[in-house]
């Protein structure tokens, strides 16, 4: 399935870990830019997605 994401911006949250890291992933395989969106105030873990 073609989403067309080209170019486009998707907002995440809970895009750190699980179900959200995997979207984020995906998301991105498929052109989109992305931002991550999160209520704590720690800096993320080495697992963030890239």
């Amino acid at each position: 399935m073609d989403l067309h994401l080209e170019g486009k911006v998707v907002i995440l949250t809970g895009g750190f870990k699980g179900v959200g890291k995997g979207i984020a992933l995906r998301l991105a395989k498929r052109g989109a830019s992305w931002r991550l969106s999160t209520a704590t105030t720690a800096p993320p873990s080495s697992s963030t997605p890239k």
